[in-house]
């Protein structure tokens, strides 16, 4: 095991960006303590452990049973009981293996909600182009209607008669030079 950090100070700067911990005395004045930089897993987030006796943490470090670890941010811990939350601490290995187990399994429904939604999105797309279609042949069967009557009533007096309001309307028609309607 090689060096690592400790400071009884309440805010060192490099607690938390290297593997270290912020020993403290309890107020009933016992032992110095690990007071900060110890977490654990709880299944879902990561919890700062309580303060633990300095031996039995240094016994853990060289033991094994302690290990940095890197916070993953998904799953960091907030600012509780007036410390932060550190993105680089001490924990079990258990516990990476907690953590790793639930950021997969996170990864998995994520994953599954994505496919899930685009299924969602095709179908509604899907109706959409049905209705689409739907209005445009709508469409088309109406224009081919309108076509059909306008050309039926293409040479009847009542057309003529339009022709006539729309031209004067328009500063056009017969009598102002435009075309004749018939």
């Amino acid at each position: 095991m090689g060096q690592f950090p400790f400071s009884d100070r309440p805010r060192p700067p490099w607690l938390g960006t290297v593997p270290s911990v912020r020993v403290a005395r309890p107020e009933d004045g016992g032992p110095l303590g690990v007071a900060e930089g110890l977490i654990r897993f709880d299944g879902r987030s990561w919890r700062r452990v309580e303060p633990t006796a300095l031996p039995d943490f240094l016994r853990w470090v060289f033991n094994g049973q302690a290990v940095p670890h890197t916070v993953n941010s998904k799953s960091s811990y907030a600012y509780e009981h007036g410390l932060r939350g550190l993105p680089v601490a001490w924990t079990h290995p258990q516990y990476i293996n907690a953590e790793e187990t639930h950021l997969a399994e996170e990864e998995r429904r994520r994953l599954a909600f994505e496919a899930q939604a685009a299924i969602r999105q095709r179908r509604l797309d899907a109706r959409k182009a049905v209705v689409r279609e739907g209005n445009a042949a709508s469409r088309a069967r109406a224009l081919r209607k309108a076509v059909k009557a306008e050309e039926a009533a293409e040479g009847t007096p009542a057309a003529a008669a339009l022709r006539e309001k729309a031209g004067r309307r328009r500063g056009g028609g017969a009598a102002c030079g435009g075309p004749s309607p018939t």
